[in-house]
This record gives C-alpha cells, structure tokens and sequence, in this order.
C-alpha cells in the first residue's frame, strides 16, 4: 500500500494491478483469520473436553480404589465365615461314622456339591419329586437316611 499511495508509480494499469492485488491480499488475510478463530473457538472447546475427561477420570479412579477398598474388607470377612464354617464343618464330621461320611462326601461329587435335599411341601426341593406319607414319617423320625427315590439325594427337613 505505501508504494501504491508513494507516488511512485504512475502508470494507472500499474495502480489497478497493485489495488486488485491488495484486495485479493486482503481477502485472504480475512480468511485467515476467520479460520484462526474458528481454530481458537475449537481449541477452547477441545481444552474444555479435555479438563472433564480429566475429572471424569480422576473421579473414575478415586471410585476404583472405593471399591477396591471394599472388595479386601468384604473378602477378609468372607475369609473369616470360610474358616468359621470349615472348623463347624470339622465339628460336624466327628460326630458323623466313618461310613455316613463316606456316603455324603460320594454323593457330593456325583451330584454336583449338593448331597443333601430339603423337603418342601412333602417334594425334593432339589428336583421336585413327590414323596410317599410314609417316606415323609422316616424323614422326620431322623432313625435312618432316607433317599430321595427320583435324584438319590440324602433327604431332610427343618
């Protein structure tokens, strides 16, 4: 611009050249800068983004290590019931012979960890088979083992 208003140049086509050139120099200049500011506006809102996914983050972890926390002290007293009920289970084993022990430990690994079986409503609550009045009587008198006839588990009630 300064050589365009100096005076120096005094050819008009000369003149009209350096104006369009300014002009297109300027055009492009405004362009720039709009995509400048449309860079910062997404700067910002990239910068905003960031700061949340960090306390999200940070909220993440400190959530993690809560329920970590509660994970050991929820294990340590599963731990403890374990060892509480191994040592009842050593108790019960004493009192049980030889033989009734063998037959519970047998069906144990045969039906899946589950040997025994509650009656419910005068049926197996493990596999629903009905059971005779008189098997019924023999459950409750607790003078022998009684088998259930459909699943073979050791019957009991409360």
């Amino acid at each position: 611009e300064s050589t365009l208003y100096s005076g120096k140049i005094v050819n008009p086509k000369e003149l009209q050249d350096f104006q369009s050139e300014i002009a297109m120099q300027k055009r492009q200049l405004n362009i720039l800068e709009n995509k400048q500011i449309e860079l910062m506006i997404a700067n910002e809102e990239i910068q905003k983004d960031y700061e949340t996914v960090c306390f999200n983050h940070t909220k993440a972890l400190e959530e993690s290590d809560t329920n970590n926390i509660t994970i050991i002290k929820e294990q340590s007293i599963l731990l403890k019931e374990i060892e509480k009920l191994n040592s009842e289970k050593k108790a019960a084993e004493v009192s049980l012979s030889n033989q009734d022990l063998f037959l519970y430990n047998k069906l144990r690994t045969q039906r899946g960890g589950l040997a025994l079986s509650l009656i419910s409503e005068g049926s197996c609550s493990s596999c629903g088979a009905t059971l005779t009045p008189a098997q019924n009587q023999a459950i409750k008198s607790f003078d022998q083992i009684i088998f259930c006839p459909s699943c073979g588990r050791i019957l009991y009630t409360v």
